[in-house]
């Protein structure tokens, strides 16, 4: 890595989906060679938006050293390794099952740190990994990472709200440096009105549903193809109360947005993520990507059930390009030792 060249921060994305990671690490100045996933659809968006490389490939099925000798990819220019492996095992949504062969995919990820022995690594993951199997999950996690040279590797469970993205949602980001030194977990920037951090320094209000929503300019954006509703489905909607659904059980489905406050976590839900705040019917996926701090021109391909899939399944941009700043110091400190 050369400090007088912050482009040369080499980054690989697995299980990069859309690019939320990717995205918000370009903001922040680095340069993301890569983007592998095994979704060729989900490449087709990457490959849209980003630079680097999209890579097609199942990572459960190579081991890291068949994926370098099959790719043009130089592992030892690496510095960062980051991703979030797909968790539905893990997701305390849903039955949490540890057999379950998608959570063999946070070792692959582990494999591939392990491999490469990059500077710094970043996996983030769902909330209900850290109590999986009583915690026994997490606790082998992170002995797999210190096993890797990560000894002093860390996890903090971060609300994206609080770093201004307009969405409250929870997830567990992983971190560690080669070094053996702790890393550094970027502080919060929002919070509840008048909230104060712990050092006194007053944080801004969290970014709202109107700020994103109703107070934007939507025209000519991409993917904001609105959902034509019978007459009937809008008479249902306009009915519902903002933060009440319309179904009672369909959870944060068909459920109407609140203007002053963050949005709850951003969902494919079956192409109803939500309800919008003052109109009846339900959100577009630009709508969603706003919600998930996406750029304006960034793209979304494939079929609008899939472009709302690779949407909730994305790290949100800003909060991404917050955690890339903030590991760009200690990058920094590494290299002038």
């Amino acid at each position: 890595m050369n400090d007088n060249s912050e482009s040369k921060i080499k980054v690989l994305d697995l299980f990069c989906g859309a690019g939320g990671l990717s995205k918000g690490f370009e903001q922040a100045g680095f340069e993301v060679i890569a983007g592998v996933d095994c979704k060729e659809l989900f490449l087709e968006t990457y490959e849209e938006n980003h630079d680097g490389m999209a890579i097609q490939a199942d990572l459960m099925e190579v081991t890291p050293g068949e994926f370098f000798d099959e790719n043009p990819l130089d592992e030892e220019e690496i510095d960062v390794i980051i991703g979030g492996p797909p968790c539905k095992g893990f997701s305390i949504a849903g039955k949490r099952d540890p057999e379950d062969e998608r959570n063999n995919l946070v070792d692959k990820f582990i494999d591939f740190v392990e491999h490469v022995q990059p500077k710094m690594f970043l996996m983030e993951n769902v909330t209900g990994i850290k109590t999986m199997k009583d915690g026994k999950v997490l606790n082998l996690i992170m002995k797999r990472f210190e096993n890797a040279g990560y000894e002093r590797a860390q996890h903090e469970t971060l609300n994206s709200a609080d770093y201004g993205v307009p969405q409250e949602r929870r997830r567990v980001i992983f971190l560690g440096r080669i070094d053996g030194k702790v890393p550094t977990y970027p502080e919060r920037t929002h919070g509840p009105k008048g909230q104060k951090r712990l050092d006194g320094k007053e944080l801004k209000p969290h970014a709202t549903v109107k700020e994103a929503l109703i107070d934007k300019d939507f025209q000519d954006l991409p993917n904001h193809d609105k959902t034509n509703h019978d007459d009937e489905m809008v008479e249902r909607m306009s009915e519902v109360e903002p933060g009440e659904g319309l179904y009672e059980h369909y959870g944060d489905s068909w459920k109407r947005l609140v203007k002053d406050e963050p949005a709850p976590t951003v969902k494919e839900n079956h192409n109803a993520p939500f309800i919008h705040p003052v109109k009846n019917r339900v959100g577009t996926v630009r709508e969603c990507a706003v919600l998930q701090s996406f750029p304006d021109d960034f793209i979304f391909k494939g079929p609008k059930s899939q472009q709302l899939k690779q949407v909730g399944n994305a790290v949100p941009t800003l909060l991404a390009k917050r955690l890339a700043e903030t590991m760009k110091e200690d990058l920094k400190e590494m290299m002038n030792g």
